[in-house]
């Protein structure tokens, strides 16, 4: 096989798997002899292509993320190669082994390490509130019916329903992200969530003030409104005025209310 056709089989290899391209980027002459290249092959190409095999990785790897339904991950990572000094974050997608994945569940498995290691990076908080986000709408979503509920004398929240707190406005930095526009422009504003699964439709988000997320992350099934109140510092009538609304929007079960 002459050089030129060495070069070509090798780039195409790369450009068909986003896991080599990325071990072949890290180091051309290991990867050459590990996977029964010519090494001349393997320092020629990373000579005059590590732009494009960086780039097609990239994309390779948007592509699967599509197919998985992983669509905030793969915009990330598309916005990403148009921004200096970048990779970080399609290296790390890479190491995971989500590229890999079998199937969707296996694929969506590995999102919450990626958060981990993602929130630790230098800029890193913004993607990893908003890949939290996701995740908690995926396992809503991924429920096949509403989980059990004992019955209990005192509030509990719908197990459909879930309260979390972000460092920034999550849901504006998921419209900029699927926009490709640049995510940490968002101010770093701490913002509280309802997030709500309403059956196969969907799910509906709700930002909420603070202290209605308090109120409702303490009706536990166990805890009566005045304990709530007094754990709190909040006034029995404001804890029972939120419970009340809570429960008429359906958010909260409450003894015969419950199945």
């Amino acid at each position: 096989m002459s050089s030129g056709q060495g070069r070509q089989l090798l780039f195409a290899r790369l450009l068909a798997d986003p896991g080599l391209a990325v071990a072949f980027a890290e180091d051309p002459e290991r990867f050459a002899s590990h996977y029964g290249h010519d090494r001349a092959d393997a320092r020629a190409l990373a000579g005059v292509d590590q732009h494009r095999l960086a780039v097609a990785a990239n994309l390779a790897l948007a592509k699967r993320l599509r197919w998985f339904g992983l669509h905030i991950l793969e915009a990330l990572i598309l916005w990403e190669r148009n921004e200096p000094g970048t990779g970080r974050l399609t290296r790390l997608t890479i190491r995971s082994g989500m590229h890999a994945a079998e199937s969707t569940d296996e694929c969506w498995s590995r999102v919450p390490a990626i958060v981990s290691e993602v929130r630790g990076m230098p800029g890193g908080k913004v993607m990893a509130d908003l890949l939290q986000f996701e995740w908690i709408m995926h396992e809503l979503m991924a429920r096949t019916e509403a989980s059990p509920v004992a019955n209990s004398a005192h509030p509990r929240v719908h197990p459909d329903v879930v309260m979390a707190t972000f460092g920034s406005a999550v849901t504006e930095v998921r419209r900029m992200v699927l926009d490709y526009k640049d995510p940490h422009t968002v101010s770093w504003t701490e913002t509280h969530y309802l997030i709500r699964r309403q059956g196969d439709q969907g799910v509906r988000v709700r930002s909420i003030p603070k202290d209605i997320k308090e109120i409702l992350e303490s009706c536990d099934g166990t805890t009566a409104p005045s304990s709530i109140a007094k754990e709190l510092g909040w006034p029995l009538e404001r804890i029972e005025q939120v419970i009340a609304q809570a429960s008429a929007q359906g958010l909260t079960l409450t003894g015969p209310q419950v199945c």
